[in-house]
């Protein structure tokens, strides 16, 4: 390939993930209003279906992530072959990836304890 092609494929990844992103924090904030309008008042099969499909949303996003950045880490790998002037490698990707990685992983967990205080608060308002 060429050095304008590997360039084009590598801004082509960059947009999908910023684009995951974007969708990822939809995702995130739409499954924190659900909790805080109606987690209160709904049923058991409910709310295992709303944290069964959001974590799995959740997953897929990052995973889908994660293959995209091999994808570019092999496209920067091309461009460095090529002796080319765009071909900045990046030193510390593996950081970030666990930084990133870490990072969604407790957004999520702490989307999932909200959702489960919201219910207990519930409770302990039905047992007074």
């Amino acid at each position: 390939m060429t050095e304008y092609e590997i360039s084009d494929l590598l801004q082509s990844s960059t947009s999908i993930m910023y684009m995951d992103g974007a969708a990822f924090m939809t995702l995130l904030s739409a499954y924190i209003i659900v909790v805080h309008l109606v987690g209160r008042t709904l049923t058991k099969f409910q709310i295992a279906f709303i944290n069964f499909t959001f974590i799995g949303l959740a997953i897929s996003s990052m995973l889908g992530w994660l293959s995209f950045m091999g994808r570019i880490s092999a496209l920067l790998e091309d461009l460095a072959e090529l002796n080319s002037n765009s071909a900045f490698m990046v030193e510390g990707g593996s950081e970030a990836t666990i930084i990133y990685f870490t990072f969604r992983t407790l957004v999520v967990l702490g989307a999932i304890i909200y959702m489960f205080q919201i219910r207990r608060s519930n409770d302990s308002k039905t047992d007074t």
